[in-house]
């Protein structure tokens, strides 16, 4: 939701796209938990850091929500 944190706790209840996560219910909808893909790249670039072992909330591929890097959320196929 973009706003900054109050007292040092988010008021977010999922997390969004590529934020750190332990499982899948952490996420928004359309996104899965899951080991990060080091290999792709966002708006700021690829990971400097070894991230390959990091658990971040991705879009369901499998299910067919792709990675919408501009508006940085899932979008559905069409």
């Amino acid at each position: 939701d973009f706003r900054p944190p109050q007292n040092g706790f988010c008021s977010a209840k999922l997390k969004g796209l590529r934020h750190q996560c332990r499982r899948t219910e952490d996420c928004e909808d359309y996104m899965i938990c899951r080991e990060n893909n080091s290999t792709k790249t966002t708006i700021l670039g690829s990971f400097s850091r070894d991230a390959s072992r990091e658990k971040l909330c991705l879009c369901d591929e499998d299910s067919g929500y792709m990675e919408n890097l501009i508006e940085n959320h899932c979008n559905g196929m069409l």
